[in-house]
């Protein structure tokens, strides 16, 4: 199915939802992920709003945003204090894979292990970087045996829930790299001045595909949400939204 068809399909879909989806307001719980969600002087911004605001605007659903620390999300998921956590790939929740029901993808992204580009450092498995000292998001799980290599203290693990800081403290040579988003790091760099070409890739991680995460309470309004970012994605609305903070 073309664009076109898959546009006009989404804006049927959605047309016959809004209805319900007005009546139907949720909450929607976050925590700061940067360039996707930004928490600055109290106020949220980023790609994740804007995406959930287009959302809002094309079906109606009322949508009430709060930014919550890491933890506090996750519990606030299990409880049922919020009904969506956007910008999620079901492997980063499979702890709750009995209460979640997702959206369709609407982003592929993927973490990167990160180092200055004159260490020459390089690997194509966990065990070729154990001993070193990685900069990583606060409270964040880390797949294909990084999270194991934390945990046994095979490699050192140094969190920080502010991303900017640990690209500094990598190009002050700190430490031995960072675990970073490939998105995220474009705004970081483009944000604080840094240059690309100073840095290399020395892992890539397999591709992760990005969903809006509903508690399995509110999944009767997932017909409505696909059919909003399947319209979103075939008129090129999320890749604009992505492109404006890396660009």
């Amino acid at each position: 199915m073309n664009r076109m068809a898959v546009l006009m399909v989404a804006i049927m879909i959605v047309g016959w939802c809004c209805c319900m989806a007005a009546a139907e307001p949720m909450t929607v719980g976050t925590a700061e992920w940067r360039p996707w969600q930004i928490m600055e002087n109290g106020h949220l911004s980023g790609i994740t709003p804007k995406i959930l605001r287009e959302i809002s605007k094309r079906t109606g659903l009322a949508m009430e945003i709060q930014w919550l620390p890491q933890k506090r999300l996750m519990i606030a998921f299990e409880t049922g204090t919020i009904d969506m956590e956007p910008t999620v790939n079901p492997v980063w929740r499979e702890c709750h894979r009995d209460i979640s029901v997702y959206t369709q993808p609407f982003y592929v992204t993927g973490d990167v292990f990160l180092v200055r580009r004159e260490s020459g450092i390089r690997g194509s498995s966990v065990k070729e970087f154990y001993g070193m000292k990685l900069g990583c998001g606060l409270g964040y799980y880390y797949p294909e045996g990084f999270q194991e290599a934390f945990e046994n203290g095979d490699i050192h693990r140094e969190d920080n829930p502010v991303a900017e800081k640990n690209l500094v403290k990598l190009s002050l040579k700190r430490i031995d790299g960072i675990i970073v988003d490939k998105v995220q790091v474009r705004y970081i760099m483009k944000r604080v001045g840094l240059n690309p070409d100073d840095f290399a890739t020395a892992y890539a991680f397999k591709p992760s595909e990005l969903s809006m995460r509903l508690h399995k309470n509110r999944k009767d309004l997932l017909p409505v949400i696909n059919a909003a970012l399947a319209g979103m994605l075939a008129d090129g609305t999320i890749d604009r939204i992505v492109d404006s903070y890396v660009r």
